[in-house]
């Protein structure tokens, strides 16, 4: 009689799109292998990568981890999610960002709750982490009286499905044909569908989204998740302290609830490319607006893209429009400028949120700090001045980041109704060439 030598199947699959950032992806893909549930499949798919994310999944000398390479860059996780998902061998399938950590008890977590509830779609409680000096933090997968609403939103990497969802609802959908991200999207035609919707009320997701960090495909850092995977393999369970770490956003009022955005706002793939300048994907500006500044030029502050970096413009009756930085202690603009000479920077402060505040104002280009001074004008205002060197080397737009030691609140200091984080009244900056 033949033996049937057929391997059984995993009890989940995992997704794990990933772009150009192999660094990143070696310390998610080891927060997989440290799972306390042992009986899955990662399937980690490239979305046009050519750097040595193959060889780092071929590193980790693991049969269960899978290498895929799509042809071309989607720039999006959408396509390598569907090339995944036609992969998958297990019932179950679950998303890691190559940004992203899990604790070791995600999987193991979800397909208990899964088992639990009979759910289609189950998802665990997840820290978002805002940028680096911002003290943002996010929470999601906790639902109010345990049931899930449509205005609940979890990010991928916190939540697993039943694989034949899709046969439902559909593969995940391309972002330039719809108005809502396309993690969005997926959750949306979930819950839509009747879906049965759950959480693990267990925190093992810790998210350090790339949507959230300005040029985060520029610089690729990737401390935040070193230093989670570092507490991990210490064997320490730390979830509680991150949760204290929460409930201080709450009170200090750093605190982003996370939910489903509104619909009918933007045209459709607008979520997309903002988001891919953000991350440093796409410029800033096209090549048609860049310019070479030949005298000088004043810029106002564009708050458009924030990043938590920037409040909302205001008006002051003497010099005009205005924004305070804030909530973080670096603030940046950037701006249509071609940056192949050197520059004199000129930055007009209207005021700061205190004495130590204001004095500690430098400047930035580029990420680099440069030499700066910071001088009161005649109007009891502030020009805090500085040079930007070229070097030669310079990857597009001029970036202009004013950095402070801390911000404040103003309801702190005296008797005030403004609970805003701030630093800075910016009212305009100027660039000129160097004489």
């Amino acid at each position: 009689m033949a033996t049937n030598t057929r391997p059984t199947r995993p009890s989940i699959s995992v997704i794990v799109a990933t772009y150009n950032w192999s660094a990143a992806l070696r310390c998610a893909l080891r927060s997989v292998q440290l799972q306390t549930l042992t009986d899955f499949e990662v399937h980690v798919v490239g979305d046009g990568c050519t750097d040595d994310s193959a060889a780092v999944v071929a590193g980790l000398g693991d049969p269960r981890f899978h290498w895929h390479n799509l042809e071309r860059n989607s720039g999006n996780q959408f396509a390598p999610n569907n090339h995944g998902l036609r992969a998958a061998a297990a019932d179950w399938v679950a998303y890691l960002g190559q940004d992203d950590i899990w604790f070791p008890t995600h999987l193991e977590a979800i397909l208990r709750r899964a088992k639990e509830t009979a759910a289609d779609l189950v998802a665990s409680v997840a820290v978002l982490y805002g940028p680096p000096r911002t003290g943002v933090l996010g929470l999601s997968g906790i639902f109010v009286d345990d049931s899930y609403s449509a205005r609940d939103f979890m990010p991928p990497s916190s939540f697993a499905h039943r694989t034949a969802l899709v046969d439902t609802i559909g593969y995940w959908q391309d972002p330039e044909v719809i108005e809502l991200p396309t993690d969005c999207a997926f959750v949306k035609a979930a819950a839509a569908s009747g879906a049965r919707i759950v959480s693990t009320n267990e925190l093992t997701t810790f998210k350090f989204g790339a949507a959230w960090r300005r040029d985060s495909y520029k610089f690729k850092a990737t401390a935040e998740q070193e230093d989670t995977l570092r507490r991990i393999e210490g064997g320490a369970d730390f979830r509680h302290e991150e949760l204290i770490g929460v409930l201080h956003s709450v009170w200090a009022e750093k605190f982003i609830p996370i939910t489903m955005p509104a619909e009918g706002q933007r045209s459709k793939g607008t979520y997309f490319r903002n988001y891919r300048k953000v991350k440093g994907v796409d410029r800033r500006f096209p090549v048609e607006q860049m310019q070479r500044v030949t005298e000088a030029k004043r810029f106002p502050v564009d708050d458009s893209f924030s990043f938590f970096e920037w409040h909302k413009q205001e008006t002051d009756p003497r010099f005009g429009s205005f924004h305070w930085t804030g909530p973080g202690s670096r603030a940046t603009v950037e701006l249509p400028v071609i940056f192949d000479r050197d520059l004199a920077i000129r930055v007009h402060i209207l005021f700061g949120v205190d004495p130590d505040v204001l004095r500690s104002a430098r400047l930035l280009v580029n990420s680099a700090p440069i030499e700066s001074t910071i001088e009161p004008t005649a109007d009891q205002t502030f020009l805090l001045s500085g040079i930007a060197r070229a070097d030669g080397a310079q990857d597009g737009d001029l970036r202009i980041s004013l950095e402070v030691d801390k911000t404040r609140r103003f309801c702190d200091i005296a008797d005030s109704s403004d609970r805003r984080w701030l630093g800075l009244a910016v009212n305009w900056l100027e660039v000129a060439p160097l004489a």
